[in-house]
């Protein structure tokens, strides 16, 4: 039978399909809208969390290092950072397992206060795990050109591990002297060195000390991360 002239026209010619393409943009647009809605609710979310985490860094450091914290990224102007003091120069055995005594110290300049003094005991794995893996991983390819002289020890604690450790966290001591790592990477640093409770008055003293303009200054600039650590630990 033969196909009418009718029945072989394009259906968009039926009343309605007209309105059925209109309802399918709408729906487009409506869903385009809900995307951008969300999408504005997760940057707003995201900014945030970078204020809370900026918050959260200036008020872990203020009791070491003062009202010098700009954010999480960056120093302010105008005043010291204390002088900080890592020395490796023993280990031990302990359950086992060898051990190195890593000393600590920050040392406000100019203060009245008394310097802050800790040590923490940590097996070679912990070190490498929390200081030369994070700290690599973090400063990216800037890492080779601050640690270059200095490389972190060998993995299994051949002789020597202790020279060459003491040799890394003098260089580390000397970065977060001169203000190479951004204040996030200080407080982990002070995390992982189980650095002890600070007195709030003696805060308030090196905050007094060091009275820091607006300003900023930003460290390290950032770089991607760095590849897994190396086998030699440099």
């Amino acid at each position: 039978m033969a196909t009418s002239p009718a029945a072989q026209s394009d259906t968009s010619s039926r009343p309605g399909c007209k309105g059925l393409e209109d309802d399918a943009s709408g729906d487009e647009e409506d869903s385009q809208s809900t995307v951008d809605t969300l999408g504005g609710g997760r940057s707003s979310e995201a900014a945030g969390d970078e204020d809370s985490q900026a918050a959260a860094v200036a008020a872990y450091l203020e009791p070491y290092y003062g009202c010098l914290v700009e954010d999480s990224g960056s120093w302010c102007e105008g005043g010291s950072l204390p002088v900080a003091r890592l020395r490796v120069r023993i280990h031990t055995e302990m359950g086992g397992h060898t051990v190195y005594l890593v000393e600590c110290a920050l040392t406000h300049l100019g203060g009245e206060e008394s310097a802050i003094s800790w040590s923490t005991t940590q097996r070679l794995r912990y070190l490498r795990r929390h200081f030369h893996d994070h700290i690599k991983r973090e400063l990216g390819e800037e890492y080779h050109k601050i640690f270059s002289a200095t490389p972190f020890a060998h993995r299994m604690g051949p002789p020597g591990t202790t020279g060459r450790l003491h040799a890394w966290f003098q260089t580390l001591a000397a970065c977060m002297t001169a203000g190479l790592l951004r204040p996030s990477l200080v407080a982990d640093v002070l995390r992982s060195l189980q650095a002890p409770a600070v007195n709030k008055r003696a805060a308030a003293t090196a905050a007094a000390v060091m009275t820091p303009s607006n300003s900023a200054r930003t460290p390290e600039s950032k770089a991607a991360s760095a590849p897994d650590c190396d086998p030699d630990g440099i």
